[in-house]
């Protein structure tokens, strides 16, 4: 798989039908996505456009408070960090949260979902991707 004529960072077959890959590193710019097989190189086409932009850092979480809650949910939870405006996905874990009240660029707070017992990680996911796991983003349900 290329994206223009530089060759993808990593490829994985999901299904005959649909891959996934990680994008090299390139320019900001308008991009075709090809795929090889043995049966040859696909066309260029308006629908395989890859565009990469530069300037739009991932959301990072900090910190949250309180860090602890109960398994029934319903903790308000103040997240704090970077890069948060526009969130448009708060998961606790793989659990997504139903209400969320943007304070400003660098902190929202969010109510946390019904859980069963462990650490979750906090995710937030913006225009500009998903934040990574970290230990300052990690609420204990207990």
């Amino acid at each position: 798989m290329f994206f223009g004529t530089v060759a993808a960072a990593s490829v994985t077959a999901v299904s005959p039908t649909e891959i996934t890959a990680v994008s090299p590193s390139e320019a900001t710019g308008l991009r075709n996505v090809f795929v090889t097989t043995p049966g040859g190189k696909s066309a260029a086409t308006t629908a395989d456009w890859f565009t990469y932009v530069v300037g739009l850092p991932l959301p990072v979480v900090t910190s949250v408070s309180p860090r602890v809650g109960p398994e029934a949910g319903g903790t308000v939870v103040t997240v704090t960090g970077k890069y948060l405006t526009g969130a448009t996905v708060v998961l606790f874990g793989t659990t997504d949260c139903t209400s969320v009240t943007v304070v400003s660029d660098t902190e929202f707070e969010v109510t946390s979902p019904p859980e069963a017992p462990g650490l979750r990680n906090i995710f937030v996911t913006t225009p500009n991707g998903t934040s990574a796991s970290d230990t300052g983003d990690q609420f204990d349900y207990s």
